[in-house]
């Protein structure tokens, strides 16, 4: 039988799913005084130390590298499941739920490999935005790190051209967290990707010293992962995302109206914002710009 497991990456003490698939991980243990008692990412091969700055990304990498004998794998947080109920929501982007009705409802959720099906790979519901993925990114978050990405990505795989400029520059999906659940091969080829590219963006990368910004990497893998897997022709499933917490759930007519309302903005805007130059020399002057010479 196919064997499943879900790395659910915790930082601080909080109920954690454990189970034969689920399998907890204390992620940036190599820089915290807590020990939550279940193991850590700063054992084998690993970047425990760079947690800062790659969140649950050093749980990815640690899984990569040290996890064995399985045949699918995804990453969870603590506070953050997907729904692998047969009637998930396809509306829904999160889901609020308490502790006490998420392990209820766990009990009743299909094998993971039977939820992905025919499939190549599970990521969360999108969010619809008002503009593009790229213009989401530059305004949340440091441009210069964004043209820098940019930069490095096509400098190491120029075939990804086409790609971003329709799924970063033309796209209003976001799709949040870093979550997926994949077949071992898929996810093997996918970190061969990722992490060779962000260990040459350290080198050019200033991390500023604020609580939310310095997640440099971490926000760069949330949109790296659903170019790769486009770039790629993955067949993709999208389920919602549980969040353990008390927060309120939108109604479905509400989700509705506001994926309709951003989708017409967004395609409204198109005419005026998506008269692209070249890509190449696009993330090449902005580089030189911000005083990066690559």
């Amino acid at each position: 039988m196919a064997k499943s497991k879900i790395i659910v990456c915790a930082h601080k003490n909080d109920f954690v799913l454990s189970n034969d698939v689920f399998r907890p991980l204390q992620v940036g243990k190599a820089q915290s005084s807590v020990n939550l008692g279940f193991d850590g990412d700063d054992t084998g091969d690993n970047i425990s130390s760079k947690n800062p700055n790659y969140c649950e990304l050093t749980g990815l990498y640690w899984a990569w590298k040290n996890l064995k004998d399985y045949d699918y794998v995804g990453l969870a947080h603590y506070r953050r499941y997907f729904d692998f109920s047969k009637n998930a929501s396809k509306i829904d982007y999160v889901r609020h739920i308490s502790v006490d009705d998420f392990c209820k409802l766990q009990k009743t959720w299909q094998n993971p490999a039977d939820a992905l099906g025919d499939c190549d790979i599970i990521l969360p519901n999108p969010w619809y935005m008002n503009e593009s993925v790229s213009e989401c990114y530059i305004k949340a978050h440091l441009p210069e790190e964004y043209h820098l990405l940019g930069r490095i990505l096509l400098k190491n795989h120029p075939e990804y051209k086409e790609s971003i400029r329709k799924f970063w520059c033309m796209d209003n999906r976001w799709i949040a967290y870093n979550m997926f659940f994949t077949r071992k091969e898929i996810f093997e080829d996918y970190c061969q990707w990722l992490f060779p590219m962000l260990e040459e963006l350290e080198r050019y990368i200033k991390v500023v010293d604020y609580p939310f910004q310095k997640r440099t990497y971490g926000f760069m893998g949330e949109i790296l992962l659903p170019l790769y897997c486009q770039h790629n022709g993955l067949k993709i499933k999208h389920l919602p995302v549980l969040m353990l917490d008390d927060g309120q759930n939108m109604s479905p007519f509400k989700i509705l109206l506001n994926k309709w309302r951003s989708n017409f903005i967004f395609r409204l805007s198109q005419p005026f914002n998506h008269s692209f130059p070249d890509l190449d020399s696009d993330f090449d002057d902005n580089c030189r710009r911000d005083g990066y010479n690559i």
